[in-house]
């Protein structure tokens, strides 16, 4: 059976699940855990290629912290979330990386940005 996200989309599709050997007693205690393998240098120096971002599933977030959003037409990235009133800003780390990216959260009918979860966890491979 796939599951599907609020979209419709299959949950398999959006949440591209890595590495579940290196979190399986997490995954297996809670399935409310997913790994995301990081593969953009937007939110160095934190977050670099090829480390494993461990995220808590959930569709809400409080304005700054760090999220995985799936994001229509670019796919799942990570970034820190601020919320105001109508609209959702995105934040990059990496001052390399341009300007937030802003929503509108008033168009239902055009759903550009989805929460997935909040990361709690980043892993560093040496």
């Amino acid at each position: 059976m796939i599951k599907r996200t609020r979209l419709g989309i299959p949950f398999e599709s959006i949440y591209n699940v890595v590495h579940p050997e290196e979190i399986l007693s997490l995954l297996e205690s809670n399935k409310d855990y997913f790994s995301i393998e990081v593969k953009e240098s937007t939110m160095e120096p934190k977050f670099s290629k090829g480390d494993l971002a461990i995220v808590k599933k959930q569709d809400y977030i409080k304005s700054g912290e760090i999220g995985a959003v799936y994001m229509k037409g670019k796919g799942i990235k990570i970034r820190k979330i601020i919320k105001e009133a109508n609209r959702i800003m995105l934040f990059s780390s990496n001052e390399n990386s341009g300007s937030p990216e802003v929503y509108n959260l008033n168009d239902s009918k055009d759903i550009q940005v989805l929460i997935l979860g909040r990361v709690v966890e980043l892993r560093t491979k040496f």
